[in-house]
């Protein structure tokens, strides 16, 4: 279960644009949107499977269904990235790290 977590949490991380400050290499939008589509699918799948998660590996399964639906909106928004990080992002990349690191 923890290599699942580690995986969905690099690659959401490496796809998504608000943690980049410039992207200069071509992002392949079907195979990010694959991707994003099958790490839902995966943790939706887990979460409705397995019987016996914890709590803390329950949270885990929501951020990642969360985190790849802020994707799947973000890749079919115009594309404007903010200057500045919101408040909330900020709070919830903390929040997001801390949770990787428990």
């Amino acid at each position: 279960m923890n290599h699942f977590f580690l995986r969905c949490y690099a690659r959401l991380e490496a796809v998504d644009p608000r943690g980049q400050k410039s992207r200069e290499d071509r992002v392949d939008l079907a195979s990010m949107r694959a991707f994003i589509e099958e790490c839902s699918q995966k943790a939706l799948e887990v979460s409705l499977h397995y019987k016996n998660l914890s709590n803390l590996e329950r949270a885990r399964l929501l951020d990642i269904l969360l985190w790849a639906s802020e994707l799947f909106l973000i890749l079919r928004a115009p594309r404007v990235i903010p200057e500045e990080p919101s408040v909330f992002s900020e709070v919830h990349d903390a929040k997001r790290a801390a949770r990787r690191r428990s």
